[in-house]
């Protein structure tokens, strides 16, 4: 089926947000196109497809305020383009109860058009004169992953109760990029592979269902 006028308009606004965006605000829409691809693979837990179709709008403005060298209120006006583009709206916080977040409705498919483009405007070109420059291109047009700039940009997965059993200092550890991975604790990898992850296969030496060498 061929797109409607209206989705072709909106799909257009979203692509120019995105291109006007500053990195950092960049950064978040990947994040969020991420997850709607996440959330729209059949296998994926009802749960957490719920949690990948809301945004906290708190979340929106303190990568906006994060943006350095770009008018803060242009760049919320760009992501918030980008959103409405993928079929968010602003659910308003009602008196002291709630945050204001942003919503995709459970029967609104996003455009997979929007999803593949904020996820590679993620990455850029090296440019050996100037690292900064968030779409430098090089001689010879390299892409490469952009480099973290915050922990933000991590997963994480503390390690404080295990370190403190162990006598050690409090430890982390984190995972770049974020939510390409999965991070879980040692007493409950067996049961994350068991019921969320390598559940259907024998790995390793042991050959019993869910317990995967592979799980650190």
């Amino acid at each position: 089926l061929g797109k409607s006028s209206d989705q072709t308009a909106d799909i257009a606004t979203g692509e120019a947000a995105l291109a006007m965006a500053p990195p950092d605000v960049k950064k978040l829409l990947a994040t969020v196109a991420t997850n709607l691809k996440r959330a729209l693979d059949p296998g994926c837990d009802a749960t957490q497809r719920a949690k990948f179709r809301c945004l906290k709008d708190d979340a929106v403005q303190r990568r906006v305020q994060s943006s350095a060298g770009t008018d803060a209120s242009a760049a919320y006006e760009y992501a918030t383009d980008f959103l409405k583009a993928l079929g968010f709206k602003l659910v308003s916080a009602e008196g002291d109860v709630g945050t204001s977040h942003w919503q995709l409705l459970s029967d609104i498919e996003p455009p997979l058009q929007l999803i593949e483009a904020a996820m590679k405007a993620d990455c850029t070109r090296s440019d050996a004169s100037s690292s900064s420059q968030y779409n430098a291109v090089t001689s010879v047009g390299t892409r490469v992953c952009s480099s973290p700039q915050t922990l933000s940009d991590f997963d994480v997965l503390d390690l404080s109760s295990l370190s403190v059993s162990l006598g050690l200092p409090p430890a982390q550890i984190l995972a770049y990029p974020k939510n390409y991975c999965q991070l879980v604790s040692s007493e409950e990898s067996v049961a994350w592979a068991t019921q969320q992850g390598s559940g259907r296969r024998r790995w390793g030496s042991h050959g019993r269902r869910g317990e995967d060498d592979r799980v650190m």
